[in-house]
């Protein structure tokens, strides 16, 4: 480990550090949080948390191939996790660099404090959405989802009409320089994570993804929860092929998913 990699996100989780070494871990355990619903989920969970990955014996740090990391620290019955990357080449400041790795494990560790907060022991289901903007200015999405008050900070109660019609209420759950992430309580006590990306990641406009975790929703409820998102989507953004899945995210992918 190189000392000056910066930590891209540090949370504190809920639970002591075996719990949370297990829900990364074990295969059943990370299936119930991570990433979301589609036919190749169990293999991409072996190659990202098994096939790729060097686990320390003493539960305590994954490390990946590319120099990524997730450190475990316990904390009064609780857990810190850090996650790390490589620094960037010389001369390159951190406040500059933005990638779609860095933001995919900053949703999947908010996921994964999500699930063990709000949700352990149970299984969420999940929305996908992510492509590019249709024309300039589209990917602004705490605008769009009239969430970029900057009173709304995390904790905070928040009430919208969302772009889909429905009526939405619940807390701001995280927010950083690229993502807002908020619960929902319509959606079985939800989680929707939105990433914004400019047009350097996805030319020519920026693009976006949205990731919304369900629980308790039958199967009725989640379509009308995707149908009304996606009907919405496809008026802003160009969505990538149907090959877009979590592992496009996974360290030492261009993460284009097409």
């Amino acid at each position: 480990m190189n000392e000056s990699d910066p930590v891209i996100i540090e949370v504190t989780l809920p639970a002591p550090v075996d719990a949370v070494w297990r829900a990364l871990r074990d295969p059943a355990e990370l299936r119930r949080w991570f990433g979301w619903d589609h036919e190749g989920l169990d293999e991409e969970i072996h190659y990202i948390f098994d096939e790729t990955v060097d686990a320390a014996e003493d539960g305590g740090t994954l490390a990946w191939e590319h120099g990524d990391r997730f450190t475990l620290e316990a904390h009064s019955g609780q857990t810190i996790l850090r996650v790390t990357r490589p620094a960037p080449a010389a001369g390159v400041s951190w406040d500059d660099v933005y990638d779609e790795i860095t933001e995919g494990w900053i949703t999947f560790v908010q996921q994964l404090r999500f699930a063990l907060a709000r949700h352990p022991g149970e299984n969420r289901r999940t929305v996908f959405l992510g492509g590019r903007a249709a024309r300039d200015g589209g990917a602004d999405l705490p605008e769009m989802l009239a969430l970029s008050d900057p009173a709304l900070v995390p904790g905070e109660r928040y009430a919208t009409t969302a772009v889909t019609g429905e009526h939405l209420t619940g807390e701001v759950w995280h927010r950083s320089a690229h993502q807002i992430g908020v619960t929902v309580d319509q959606y079985g006590d939800g989680l929707l994570l939105a990433a914004h990306y400019g047009a350097s990641s996805r030319p020519p406009h920026g693009g976006a993804d949205i990731v919304i975790t369900t629980y308790g929703l039958d199967a009725a409820a989640l379509a009308e929860v995707e149908r009304r998102w996606r009907t919405w989507w496809r008026e802003h953004f160009a969505e990538p092929g149907s090959t877009k899945h979590a592992a496009d995210l996974r360290p030492g992918n261009d993460g284009n998913g097409e």
